[in-house]
């Protein structure tokens, strides 16, 4: 790690565990352009041989109250000599936080929502068997806005100005252009060439149904639903973040911007701050009986072990368990920081 990152991420660390942990004291009820992506569970399943210890038992709904976590990244000296500037503050007149737009020269109207075939029909809060009449562009886009609304007041807490993403959720068998490559029925993605968040529905589909997957181990019995696309999205919004941090480069093929840390860490970073926003989800009484399980069970299926492969391994099946699970017990930004600091394979 060099020292500018090294101290940038001293600041983050220092300002963010200043932000409060939803823990109760008592229990309550995006390969060549930077895409990180959903895309890698699409590729032919590896053929090594599952080296990862068995997924834990699902965990209740409630987070866990756990003590005050220190982030490994306070460890990290700044360099004394070094100037940080200061982040853009929160009273700086940001640009449009948070935007859907049509591509210039492609499409004349944004991605519309098209109606749902029942079994794309989402459930509604109030009861598990209850049908809601949303499309689910609705729901990637009410998810979306949640997240951002989520890390939004997290970054203004901290004295940063609020995060910005473009996003487009195309329909099934639209296409979009990109910097990363044009959308297809497969693509969910954060693009960082061009600050899109790019989740087709029918990509979406498939991973409510627990239909991708990047793996050959045994089936856990357990259902994909809402929620493994919900983390998803936020897994993707979380790359967004990294880039503004300067946490992944906005160009790896650039040589002049060398890839700060292993793809693997950033993947299981961004899962780890998926499971922060879900924390925030529980408290906000948005979370149902099996909605965390549902997100385990999207970690396990997309966890591969491509460790011959660095620009597609993105952490083991139990490692994204692992990683949602620290963000969702803790709620706390920092409390994900290992995730990128610490030495593991």
């Amino acid at each position: 790690m060099n020292k500018a990152t090294a101290s940038a991420l001293l600041v983050l660390a220092v300002v963010l565990s200043g932000c409060t942990s939803n823990t109760p004291s008592a229990a309550p009820s995006t390969t060549g352009a930077q895409q990180t992506s959903a895309e890698a569970a699409t590729q032919q399943p590896t053929t090594e041989t599952p080296t990862s210890e068995p997924a834990s038992a699902s965990p209740s709904q409630e987070p866990i109250a756990t003590q005050t976590t220190t982030s490994t990244a306070e460890a990290v000296p700044a360099t004394p000599t070094q100037t940080i500037s200061p982040p853009p503050t929160a009273t700086e007149t940001p640009s449009p936080d948070l935007t859907q737009e049509p591509v210039p020269g492609k499409v004349d109207q944004p991605a519309q929502q098209y109606e749902a075939r029942q079994g794309e029909r989402l459930r509604s809060n109030l009861s598990s068997e209850t049908i809601s009449t949303a499309t689910m562009y609705d729901f990637l886009r009410t998810v979306l806005e949640d997240v951002h609304s989520y890390w939004a007041g997290v970054w203004t807490g901290a004295a940063y100005a609020p995060p910005t993403v473009k996003y487009l959720f195309p329909l099934p068998g639209e296409s979009y252009p990109s910097e990363c490559g044009a959308s297809d029925d497969k693509t969910a993605g954060y693009c960082t060439l061009d600050d899109t968040i790019t989740f087709s529905q029918a990509m979406a589909t498939e991973i409510w149904n627990g239909r991708i997957k990047a793996n050959r181990d045994p089936e856990t019995g357990v259902s994909s639903g809402d929620f493994s696309v919900a983390f998803a999205v936020a897994h993707e919004y979380a790359h967004n973040l990294q880039r503004e941090l300067g946490l992944i480069p906005l160009d790896p093929r650039d040589p002049r911007e060398p890839e700060i840390y292993p793809v693997y860490k950033t993947e299981l970073h961004a899962d780890c701050w998926a499971g922060v926003w879900a924390n925030s989800a529980y408290y906000k009484g948005y979370l149902q009986g099996t909605d965390v399980e549902e997100a385990q069970q999207a970690g396990r299926l997309v966890g591969d072990y491509s460790f011959d492969k660095p620009q597609r391994h993105h952490g083991t099946p139990q490692q994204r368990v692992d990683a949602f699970m620290t963000g969702y017990n803790t709620g706390t930004p920092t409390s994900c920081d290992p995730w990128l600091l610490n030495d593991y394979q």
